[in-house]
């Protein structure tokens, strides 16, 4: 929707204004949960070394596109942050997770996993949505609505997921 829209918009600007006035170049960034890979590509293309990770393949290969047509290279990964620790522990000097928590059910792995991944010295961004704003008292049962009706029909899991109730998932 439009307003969550905005919202990732300005979060993502705020992020890239900070990394063009605080981090040198090159640095290894990593961003969880990269989606179609917008930010992704936009610290790409401010120099650093970028691996964008997603549980979603979808996601994933719309990333490998996107930076494809801008002529950029990353590492690309389907999977958690805990999947990276063994490969690659101590090397991010930045990660970050843009609206990306509210999907995130244990908090505690993901935190002690990103501790392993930072580098020393290494920062952490991260925003959380407004759970408590009345946009979405309203917004969250339209969509499991509308995610347990497609469940239904087409049987997909993304679907199921956004659908249950203990799911704090809201992207369909």
């Amino acid at each position: 929707n439009a307003s969550r829209a905005h919202d990732y918009v300005q979060r993502e600007s705020k992020l890239l204004n900070w990394i063009e006035t605080t981090l040198t170049s090159p640095k290894n960034v990593l961003e969880f949960g990269c989606g179609a890979g917008h930010c992704a590509a936009a610290v790409s293309e401010k120099g650093h070394n970028v691996t964008a990770l997603d549980v979603s393949s979808e996601m994933i290969e719309a990333t490998r596109r996107r930076f494809a047509s801008r002529n950029l290279s990353a590492t690309f990964v389907v999977g958690q942050v805990q999947d990276l620790i063994t490969e690659h522990s101590g090397k991010f000097d930045l990660i970050y997770a843009l609206g990306v928590m509210d999907y995130i059910e244990e908090l505690r792995d993901t935190f002690d996993a990103i501790a392993k991944l930072l580098a020393p010295g290494g920062r952490f961004i991260l925003s959380f949505t407004n759970d408590k704003t009345p946009f979405r008292q309203v917004e969250m049962p339209l969509k499991r609505g509308l995610a347990q009706a497609l469940y239904v029909t087409t049987r997909k899991d993304k679907y199921r997921d956004v659908a249950k109730q203990s799911s704090r998932s809201h992207s369909l």
